[in-house]
């Protein structure tokens, strides 16, 4: 039983970690983005307004949470995120009630093709 519930304790701590990363209104725009196609950090930063660096803290939070990939060409660096798991979650995000009350439906934002960008 108590092995359980240190289990049951450190995926509760994992999760709120996770959540805590994912609690920023830009991070979510750019995994949002980054679950329809790749970017590159120049264009990704543009399209979400957000200077270069700020748009490299983000991501690099995201990438150390292993919620994006990348790739290197060049000089040039390409995030995406192929993580089933990080769109069901912002699925789930956009079906909540308050979201549906402040925001756009799930139904808008529950495929990757359709969400307004």
């Amino acid at each position: 039983m108590v092995v359980v519930e240190n289990n049951l304790k450190l995926q509760v701590e994992a999760s709120a970690r996770l959540l805590s990363i994912m609690s920023n209104s830009s991070r979510i725009h750019v995994l949002r983005l980054l679950t329809q196609r790749e970017w590159d950090v120049n264009s990704l930063a543009q399209h979400v307004n957000l200077s270069q660096s700020a748009l490299s803290q983000h991501l690099k939070k995201m990438r150390d949470a292993k919620l994006v990939e990348w790739r290197q060409q060049a000089q040039t660096r390409y995030y995406h995120c192929q993580s089933n798991a990080v769109l069901k979650i912002l699925d789930a995000i956009a079906d909540l009630p308050y979201v549906h009350h402040h925001g756009v439906s799930g139904a808008d934002v529950s495929h990757r093709n359709t969400f307004p960008l």
